[in-house]
């Protein structure tokens, strides 16, 4: 989704959260690809934090307090798995039972709860379950949009109640101002529950789809300020209007086209400008605010950027974030495309559906993950074995042929390695080499300086790549990653 808004000049508040930009989480999320199965490639990224959407419906879909145990393995295990990667994990529960929804229509399953308390419940059970395992836990999803929050009282619409012309943008997508209350309604119930559990937890509301400032005004005149701890939203963009020579594409983190209607909502860099002028003017300016979702598409066809246009619009949204102190955590949306999907929404992943890295993976690489200092491109990687010595591990920077052998220091006590290594020429491939290697297969050997060596045979493109290496332990539940992310340049 994405759009605009008007200029604002307001000094921005510190946030409760407190941080350097250095200390700002960047992440991601995922709609089409389990992220369990796939933390090597949130480790390649540099992935701080993951919001991890799930189902309500799912989790308790055959009565109040009967809960699944399947959704359950589930949830457990992807929990596990982003915790043994060392990523952070944020939590978003929607989605009604049929049980506890306002409509008769179990068919849709976005209807307000007819109690709070139901929701408000479950999101503490899950709570005592993995207390700070979740690091913060968000509340619904854009519920500001008419399909976000459906009302029994426009059944004869499908549930969706548009707000007012005036108030909306030129598609009317937003809900009108009851929703927000009734939202605010809930997030206070859900709140107080949480709280009263753990009163460190980190609870996020609002979950705004674009700078809708109209929807946050009535959820502060609903009395909500004391009841979240930062404000989740989601800053897209939209198309370029009629008449501009780029017509029909979607436009980058600094464009915003007043008077148009797209622009009270669906600008990046004014979009969120103008939420937390809101939040100063309600003397709320110690929250912070969280991009649990943002984003741009590499679609090449209506609103979407291009390849080049999406890393494009992704570099300066980075550069845009670390300057705004009051961003806590920015979760692009989302880590690979999806398949057999011809319009934007399957084109927003730094991955394509084939998982080979796009140039919007490579801008996240260097902007976040070399930024926060976990492997710099032209650093040898040395690591303490037994035997005291300095182990240079190959290939790293510039060389000389296109089949190198790699080369990583052993670590005492792994069973295995797994060698992941990216080709970025033209097309990009993700994971040309994944290979688990033993170490007798690996030629490891602590009196040879402590490496491990192979050479795969495989031809690597000029452009060069990327490699990790992860060494693996007899217990199947601990790893190390031992090579993180070198790149290598064939001159």
């Amino acid at each position: 989704m994405a759009r605009y808004p008007m200029m604002v000049f307001l000094i921005f508040g510190i946030s409760l959260l407190h941080h350097s930009n250095s200390q700002q989480l960047f992440g991601v999320q995922s709609l089409g690809r389990d992220l369990r199965s796939h933390t090597q490639l949130l480790q390649q990224l540099g992935v701080q934090i993951v919001r991890l959407p799930f189902s309500w419906r799912l989790l308790e879909e055959r009565g109040k307090n009967i809960f699944s145990p399947g959704y359950l393995e589930y949830l457990d295990t992807s929990v596990l798995a982003m915790e043994q990667a060392g990523i952070k994990i944020i939590f978003q529960m929607a989605q009604v039972p049929c049980w506890a929804s306002s409509s008769s229509d179990c068919t849709k399953f976005l209807y307000r709860p007819k109690n709070y308390n139901d929701y408000a419940d479950a999101m503490a059970f899950l709570l005592r379950r993995y207390g700070n395992r979740v690091y913060a836990w968000e509340i619904w999803n854009e519920p500001n949009l008419i399909g976000g929050w459906l009302r029994p009282e426009c059944q004869a619409n499908n549930g969706m109640c548009p707000r007012a012309a005036n108030m909306n943008d030129e598609f009317m997508e937003f809900t009108d101002l009851v929703g927000a209350r009734e939202y605010s309604d809930m997030v206070k119930i859900t709140y107080q529950k949480m709280k009263s559990i753990d009163s460190n937890v980190i609870i996020l509301a609002g979950s705004l789809a674009s700078g809708d400032v109209y929807y946050l005004n009535e959820m502060y005149r609903s009395g909500i300020k004391n009841y979240f701890t930062g404000l989740a939203m989601h800053p897209y963009t939209a198309v370029y209007p009629q008449g501009h020579s780029l017509y029909g594409k979607e436009y980058g983190p600094d464009d915003c086209f007043p008077p148009t209607p797209t622009s009270k909502f669906w600008c990046f860099r004014n979009g969120v400008e103008q939420i937390r002028a809101a939040m100063v003017a309600q003397m709320d300016s110690s929250k912070s605010i969280w991009f649990t979702e943002f984003g741009f598409s590499s679609f090449d066809g209506w609103n979407g950027a291009g390849l080049q246009g999406q890393a494009d619009h992704l570099e300066r949204a980075i550069d845009i974030i670390r300057q705004w102190k009051f961003v806590y955590a920015a979760c692009f949306y989302e880590l690979s495309d999806r398949k057999n999907v011809a319009h934007r929404e399957g084109h927003f992943g730094l991955f394509n559906s084939n998982l080979q890295i796009k140039p919007s993976g490579l801008v996240y690489i260097r902007k976040i993950k070399n930024f926060n200092g976990i492997i710099s491109p032209t650093t040898t990687v040395t690591v303490a074995v037994t035997t005291p010595a300095t182990s240079t591990v190959y290939p790293n920077g510039l060389i000389s042929t296109q089949t190198p052998h790699f080369a990583w220091p052993s670590v005492p006590g792994a069973n295995s390695y797994l060698l992941w290594v990216n080709d970025y020429g033209n097309p990009n491939i993700g994971g040309k080499i994944n290979s688990y290697y033993f170490p007798t297969q690996a030629n490891c050997s602590m009196n040879n300086g402590g490496l491990c060596k192979v050479t795969p045979n495989v031809r690597f493109s000029k452009q060069g790549g990327q490699w990790w290496v992860t060494a693996y332990f007899i217990n199947g539940q601990t790893s190390t990653i031992v090579v993180n992310g070198l790149l290598f340049v064939i001159q």
